[in-house]
């Protein structure tokens, strides 16, 4: 059996399995965070900030560099799939933003401009 790990979500604190993807670990405690490719590291969307036990974790891999940059790395941000929890964490879980208003099937008539006149020559 595995070592329980402790996690703290934003203000909640978990226990997870050492060896756990952070990702799964969120997902197991019921935060809501924005994955689309099931914690493969294509689609970069399960950003979440390290806000303490960075130095427990591993550099950051070469899928983290291309989604994030040197910058974002720096200041603490992982792709939650890509970091396995071994060591105590605190992490900061960006909201999941909601889908975008889709457009109407059909988009209100529109009366064209009449044609402008053409220039005249004196």
């Amino acid at each position: 059996m595995s070592e329980a790990i402790s996690l703290r979500l934003d203000a909640r604190e978990v226990t997870t399995p050492a060896g756990r993807s952070l990702l799964h670990a969120i997902l197991d405690a019921g935060q809501p965070i924005a994955t689309a490719c099931g914690g493969e590291g294509r689609c970069h969307l399960c950003r979440v900030q390290i806000t303490t036990g960075r130095e427990s974790l591993p550099p950051a891999n070469a899928i983290e560099h291309k989604a994030l940059g040197n910058v974002l790395i720096a200041g603490g941000w992982r792709l939650a799939c890509q970091v396995r929890v071994e060591a105590p964490l605190a992490v900061s879980v960006p909201a999941v933003r909601s889908k975008r208003t889709a457009w109407p099937a059909q988009l209100p008539a529109v009366t064209p401009a009449p044609p402008a006149a053409a220039p005249t020559t004196p």
